[in-house]
C-alpha cells in the first residue's frame, strides 16, 4: 500500500516549503494511515511523514528535497507547479477497492505538469 509514498510526499514537501496548503494533504494522509494501520506501521509512514514536514519546514528544503539548491528563479518555477498539488487520492476506500482515485481534472494536470518540469530540468 505505501511502496513509493516518497513520490507523492517529496512533491507535497516541495509544496509545503513554498507555502502551500499543507493540513487538507495531512488530513488526507492520516486518513488513510487509519484505513491501512498495519501497513502503515510497517511502512513507518507516520514517522516519515513528519520528517517531511520537518524538512518542508526547514531553512533549506529544496536542497534537502532535491539534493540541490535550485537557484531562485528556478525555486520560483517550481512553486508554481508545486502548489497546486494535493495528496493524490480522493479516500482510503477508494484506494482499498482498486477504483480509480477520484482525482479531478485539474489535479491529473497539476500532477503531469509537476512532473513534466521535473523530468525537463533533469534532462
Amino acid at each position: 500500500m505505501f511502496f513509493g509514498f516518497d513520490f507523492v510526499l517529496t512533491p507535497l514537501a516541495l509544496k509545503w516549503s513554498c507555502g502551500g496548503e499543507m493540513q487538507a494533504d495531512l488530513l488526507k494522509i492520516s486518513e488513510l494511515v487509519a484505513a491501512f494501520p498495519e501497513q502503515a506501521e510497517d511502512a513507518r509512514i507516520q514517522e516519515i511523514v513528519s520528517d517531511f514536514v520537518k524538512v518542508a519546514q526547514s531553512d533549506s528544503p529544496f536542497d534537502r528535497l532535491l539534493a540541490k539548491e535550485p537557484s531562485p528563479q528556478k525555486q520560483a518555477e517550481l512553486c508554481e507547479v508545486a502548489r497546486p498539488l494535493e495528496a493524490p487520492w480522493s479516500s482510503p476506500e477508494a484506494l482499498r477497492d482498486d477504483e480509480d482515485a477520484g482525482l479531478s481534472e485539474s489535479q491529473k494536470d497539476a500532477w503531469q505538469a509537476f512532473w513534466r518540469y521535473i523530468e525537463k530540468e533533469q534532462g
